[in-house]
């Protein structure tokens, strides 16, 4: 399993409130923020992750602010008789594990995306110093990223939640896009999955 170094989420349009502090659960309840939200478009001078790339050396690009935003940016659809729509209101889940100088492992960071636009379209971001820590001294190193399918509307017509691209198990976040111009790390996940009743399930 390839280790991680940190996590990055797309970015909107939109000004976002300040991500959650190490060890806190953060859930996005606000209906107004999800109005807004857009992909990031892709920028000439992003470059590829590498997953071979040294973790140390890492921490070190993160605490030098060559990278200081982390962001996820997905999408969450409905599977009903074989017909992909948009998933309206559903939320993913990023959980990052991390740990210190010991080889302890701290308890997982944790917080909840924003809800899926018309489009489907889910996003979060956060401070890789909500993560790793700020003083370069007393850091965390990360073991693992994932991201889960975390909820959908109780109204919605697809509510059983798929493992299709590890929705359920989780998906590793192991590879970004460098974003530059805002110095974010910007991975890409899904799509995910809810499917509706099958017709001959029967509870």
């Amino acid at each position: 399993m390839v280790l991680l170094s940190f996590l990055l989420i797309v970015v909107s349009a939109i000004n976002y409130e300040n991500a959650p502090k190490p060890n806190q659960v953060h859930d996005h309840d606000d209906d107004d923020d999800n109005q807004d939200l857009l992909p990031l478009e892709s920028e000439d001078q992003s470059e590829p992750y590498d997953n071979d790339h040294d973790h140390d050396q890492d921490n070190n690009h993160l605490m030098n602010n060559y990278i200081n935003t982390i962001g996820v940016q997905g999408l969450i659809l409905c599977n009903s008789n074989q017909k992909y729509t948009p998933l309206v209101g559903a939320l993913a889940r990023i959980t990052c594990i991390a740990e210190d100088e010991n080889g302890y492992e701290r308890t997982p960071f944790s917080m909840v995306s924003h809800k899926s636009n018309e489009n489907g379209f889910f996003m979060a971001t956060f401070l890789v110093s909500d993560v790793l820590g700020s003083d370069v001294n007393d850091m965390l190193k990360l073991k693992e990223c994932k991201v889960f399918l975390e909820g959908c509307p109780m109204e919605a017509a697809c509510k059983i939640a798929s493992d299709v691209n590890n929705g359920v198990s989780g998906a590793p976040l192991s590879s970004y896009r460098f974003l530059p111009q805002k110095v974010m790390a910007l991975y890409t996940v899904g799509p995910f999955i809810y499917t509706s009743n099958h017709p001959d399930d029967h509870y």
